[in-house]
């Protein structure tokens, strides 16, 4: 036989079986965290640089990742080969439509996260640039300060 339930303080609203409302409030906060993880702008990094990228330069290098590898180019040449040798005027037609494709995807995808990254480093350069100048403004007052001459030589 079953001990009989014992009082509680919380109020009977909130009593419940094991499992039952309480657990669907649990699933309920889940699904408001997980929601708003989705809401939440992406944050994309370089592995190397550490530089935030956007969505297309994330998407540009995950191609990049699986089309760089021995196993793609292996791939892509066994099935070259193979309609080559099939001699099916239909199927190497269609394959070299298919590889003209990939060619202009590969080259765009590498474009993209090429361009981005150029640009990324024109705007560090000049905020180096910037720094220099600077520099060099406050070692010609401080020369025309103290009447000395700043070389670069050790």
């Amino acid at each position: 036989m079953a001990a009989p339930s014992m009082p509680s303080d919380e109020p009977s609203s909130r009593r419940r079986a094991p499992g039952g409302i309480r657990a669907i409030d649990r699933l309920r906060r889940n699904a408001d965290h997980v929601n708003a993880e989705i809401a939440r702008p992406k944050h994309f990094h370089d592995p190397v640089t550490g530089d935030e990228l956007t969505l297309g330069e994330e998407a540009s290098w995950v191609m990049q990742g699986l089309i760089r590898r021995w196993t793609f180019l292996g791939v892509i040449t066994a099935v070259t080969v193979a309609v080559w040798t099939l001699g099916d005027l239909l199927a190497l037609t269609w394959w070299n439509l298919g590889a003209s494709y990939l060619a202009l995807l590969i080259e765009g995808t590498v474009g993209i996260a090429m361009f981005s990254q150029t640009r990324r480093d024109a705007v560090i350069l000049r905020e180096i640039r910037k720094i220099e100048q600077r520099q060099q403004k406050h070692i010609v007052a401080i020369e025309a300060h103290l009447g000395i001459a700043v070389t670069d030589d050790p």
